[in-house]
């Protein structure tokens, strides 16, 4: 069953959106005209982008939100676009204030400030690749300094972390949403939710929580080069995945590339399976990359570091295999291996046979769609040919 999406409306103290009307901050819509009239409207207007509507989408690694307090609704309609962070943190100045009485004399000013050029490559169209590219606020954070750093802005005080915490999910039109709950800690909130007959809560984040407590998530890891990935590995994974499981796959070796048995590098690899994914609507999944370790006997835990935990292993890798199985955890996976040229659905095959094909020219068997179009593209056959000579 699909998972429901819950998005958050950050409100004011007094349970209204604002927006400029000149240089003063006005009411816009209070949420009791949310709830009667069930629709939202969009009225920010700010670093030279078309009014918005911006919330936020809650789930395992968003539970933070703008405010302090807002309303939660479901909706059917989708974002225009979504954001990993508060889209401040893309404005071309060095002094980035979100408290407001700093600069509530000075609205007109801070709101006109532009965007960083090149901002664009921190918006998603939607929410699963977003959260597949930025798993986490630490990642966020290091990029968006990166980013600000590379075209001549400061570093951001570690006080600005905080709005790394939440994401953006921006509307361009007013939408029409289903009204959940509220959400606040403070006692007003509490009445305000009873005269709209709506649930009460402190926080959007003990919303979350108390809403999947009793949903467990089922993950399932598979580990491989991928050089290439082949049917067999995908109808492992479509199986995993057709049963509810969320899937985590690790690209393993990943520092390697440019060698008879590694030819493809891992951004390639990721790419490749991203193409592969959408091809067979497979969304509930993360990729992650396992460069190598000198010490074996420490590779489970150096792969656990990266990827978390998960209930099942998938791998036809003996020597990962014998690894796992050997590793001192108090965890106990379920583990379905199989041999890499046989006994798994998709018949004979393993990405070395594949790249054997290759060396002779471009060949479709045990391929996707998605990756003989993507192999070919690259002229994966002349590489496999250079690097064989």
């Amino acid at each position: 069953m699909k998972k429901e999406v819950y998005y958050v409306k950050s409100l004011e103290e007094d349970f209204a959106t604002k927006t400029l009307q000149g240089k003063k901050k006005v009411t816009y819509q209070t949420v009791y005209d949310m709830v009667k009239t069930r629709t939202i409207k969009p009225n920010t207007k700010s670093f030279g982008r078309k009014r918005r509507l911006s919330c936020t989408i809650l789930s395992k690694k968003y539970m933070k939100t703008y405010r302090s307090q807002g309303i939660i609704f479901t909706t059917i309609q989708e974002p225009d676009y979504i954001i990993p962070f508060d889209l401040v943190l893309l404005s071309a100045t060095d002094k980035i204030i979100v408290h407001y009485y700093r600069i509530k004399n000075n609205l007109h000013v801070y709101y006109n400030h532009t965007l960083i050029p090149g901002f664009n490559k921190f918006i998603f169209k939607d929410f699963n690749t977003m959260v597949e590219r930025y798993n986490s606020p630490k990642i966020v954070w290091t990029e968006v300094n990166r980013f600000r750093k590379e075209n001549g802005f400061k570093y951001l005080p570690h006080q600005k972390f905080r709005l790394v915490e939440y994401n953006e999910a921006v509307f361009h039109k007013f939408i029409r949403i289903n009204p959940i709950a509220l959400f606040g800690y403070r006692q007003e909130t509490r009445k305000i939710a009873k005269k709209l007959g709506l649930p009460y809560y402190v926080s959007a984040k003990q919303f979350y929580q108390s809403t999947y407590k009793n949903i467990p998530e089922k993950s399932a890891f598979i580990i491989g080069r991928f050089q290439p990935m082949h049917l067999g590995h995908l109808n492992l994974i479509k199986r995993y995945h057709d049963a509810g499981f969320f899937i985590k796959i690790g690209i393993g070796s990943s520092q390697k590339s440019s060698e008879k048995h590694n030819p493809l590098t891992v951004q390639e690899r990721e790419k490749k399976i991203r193409y592969i994914m959408k091809e067979y609507g497979i969304k509930n999944y993360t990729i992650y990359h396992i460069p190598d370790i000198i010490n074996d006997t420490n590779y489970v835990k150096h792969t656990l570091k990266i990827v978390g935990s998960f209930d099942t292993l998938l791998t036809g890798n003996q020597n990962v295999l014998k690894l796992f199985l050997s590793h001192k955890s108090k965890i106990s996976w379920n583990i379905e291996t199989f041999d890499e040229a046989s006994g798994r659905s998709g018949g004979k095959i393993s990405s070395g046979m594949i790249r054997k094909r290759w060396l002779k020219g471009p060949n479709k068997k045990g391929l996707p769609k998605s990756a003989f179009e993507f192999l070919k593209k690259i002229n994966f056959s002349a590489r496999l040919k250079s690097l064989n000579a």
